[in-house]
């Protein structure tokens, strides 16, 4: 395919900041695509043509960092080009998804976006700012591991699955800070502010605010993801119970411990921090 083609796995590693200008593209033509032929049902299927062209390089990725795992017998080190290649990834998709949130009509993101706008209506009953609220922070966090759970399923049993997962997370995140950018644009004309300055504003805010824990929590996925990829390409290509094996395995564990360890972390960003980031 020609979206595909425009990147390499090596190349993506060595350059990943590159991956936020093609994913970025790759999920623009998702999205136009998806309004123009499948109108009706828009907001399912601009995440698949996404994935459909995110997945190809997933795939190269995984094998690519398969390889690394198996030279440098299970050190989390070995993967650490590939974390930025995450990052980049997800903001470059984020970005899209929110920037043509905000500058479409409404008749059309209404439509377009119209599954996203009731995830976040669904999440915002359920969480409380301003303080550490511990009952939150564990419901949040337990959903996390439940969506980590099925990266790494998905990651297994596809290959490299949890990019679905992960782009509709991006999806849903760039429809909150969509939201969050209009209210803060609407109070600073409210208040006579400049409309550059009250634009710039409003979209830092919205930003900062949700990937201030949506980057370890989306890399937390990645993680869980690549373990799960990891896995399925260890069983292919070792006989099950061999030391290369286990090799594998133990790789596989440290990566879904660590993806945990990050989910904690992020958890107590999204409960005790980012509702301090008020408009």
């Amino acid at each position: 395919m020609v979206l595909e083609s425009l990147i390499s796995s090596q190349l993506a590693e060595e350059k990943p900041y590159q991956m936020l200008i093609y994913s970025f593209l790759f999920t623009t033509v998702g999205i136009f695509l998806a309004w123009w032929v499948f109108a009706s049902h828009a907001s399912i299927v601009m995440v698949f043509l996404t994935v459909s062209a995110l997945l190809p390089l997933m795939i190269r990725i995984i094998g690519f960092e398969k390889l690394k795992s198996e030279h440098y017998k299970g050190e989390l080190s070995a993967h650490e080009k590939a974390i930025p290649f995450f990052i980049f990834m997800f903001l470059g998709m984020v970005l899209s998804f929110a920037i043509w949130y905000i500058v479409l009509p409404e008749t059309i993101t209404s439509q377009l976006y119209s599954v996203q706008s009731a995830t976040i209506q669904q999440i915002t009953r359920s969480v409380s700012g301003g303080s550490v609220n511990y009952y939150f922070m564990s419901r949040i966090l337990l959903n996390n591991l439940r969506v980590l759970g099925f990266a790494i399923l998905f990651s297994f049993l596809y290959g490299a699955g949890a990019i679905f997962i992960l782009t509709w997370n991006a999806s849903v995140v760039s429809v909150a800070i969509g939201n969050t950018f209009s209210n803060a644009y609407l109070n600073s004309k409210i208040t006579g502010g400049l409309v550059a300055t009250g634009f710039m504003h409003a979209f830092s805010v919205g930003l900062f605010r949700y990937m201030l824990h949506g980057i370890p929590e989306v890399l937390a996925y990645f993680i869980g993801g690549l373990a799960g990829g990891i896995i399925s390409v260890g069983i292919l290509k070792h006989e099950i119970g061999s030391s290369e094996f286990f090799e594998t395995i133990y790789d596989a564990f440290s990566l879904v411990m660590l993806s945990v360890g990050v989910l904690f972390l992020a958890a107590f960003i999204e409960v005790a921090i980012s509702p301090l980031l008020t408009l």
